[in-house]
C-alpha cells in the first residue's frame, strides 16, 4: 500500500507546483530575525519529544519579545489528545488533507494569510503538507532546511548537514537568521 501513498504524494507535488506557478506571487522581503516581530513556525508534531524542542525554541524567541505562532503537522489520521490548540498554535493532521495529501487552504486561512515577518520551517523530513503550507503562506519571507527542490517552497534554505536532527536544524537556522542583517 506504500505505492498508493507515494503515488498520491507525487500527484500532490505536481498539483502544488502547478498552483505555485499559476498563483500570483506574494512579494517577499527579508526581515532579519533581530527585527522580526511576528514569526510563524511550521514543524512536524508527530512525536512528542520534538514538541518539547520546538516549544523551548519558541520560548526563547518569545523571551526576545517576538510574537510566535506555530502550526504543527501530525502524521496521524486522528489528532491525539495530547495536542492542544492555543491562541498561538494549531495543528494539521491527515483528516485535514485532501486526497493528494495537500492541506485545505480554507481550514488554515488564518495562518496562511497572516503576513509573518519570517516563516521558519523546522522539520527533518520532506513532508508534503508542511511544504504546501509553506508555499501557500503569505509570510514576507520563508526559510527552511536545505532539501531537494526546496526553493519552490522557501525563499531561502539553510544547509543543516547531511543527517540533520531537530536540534541541529534549530541551531543552524537561529545562527544564520541572527547573522544575516
Amino acid at each position: 500500500m506504500q505505492w498508493i501513498v507515494n503515488f498520491k504524494n507525487a500527484v500532490g507535488r505536481w498539483i502544488l507546483n502547478r498552483q505555485i506557478q499559476v498563483a500570483s506571487k506574494v512579494k517577499r522581503t527579508y526581515t532579519p530575525l533581530s527585527s522580526a516581530m511576528n514569526i510563524g513556525i511550521l514543524y512536524d508534531s508527530t512525536y512528542i519529544d520534538k514538541d518539547a524542542i520546538i516549544h523551548q525554541y519558541v520560548q526563547q524567541l518569545r523571551s526576545e519579545g517576538k510574537k510566535v505562532y506555530m502550526l504543527g503537522f501530525v502524521d496521524m489520521d486522528i489528532l491525539p489528545g495530547n495536542k492542544k490548540y492555543t491562541l498561538q498554535s494549531e495543528f494539521c493532521w491527515r483528516e485535514k488533507l485532501n486526497f493528494f495529501n495537500l492541506p485545505d487552504k480554507h481550514i488554515f486561512k488564518t495562518f496562511l494569510h497572516t503576513e509573518f515577518d519570517l516563516l521558519i520551517n523546522l522539520y527533518e523530513t520532506n513532508h508534503l503538507p508542511l511544504l504546501a503550507l509553506s508555499a501557500y503562506s503569505h509570510a514576507n519571507y520563508r526559510v527552511g532546511p536545505k532539501i531537494s527542490g526546496g526553493l519552490n517552497y522557501f525563499d531561502a534554505m539553510i544547509d543543516v548537514g547531511d543527517t540533520p536532527n531537530l536540534n541541529t536544524i534549530i541551531k543552524q537556522m537561529d545562527f544564520y537568521l541572527h547573522a544575516i542583517t
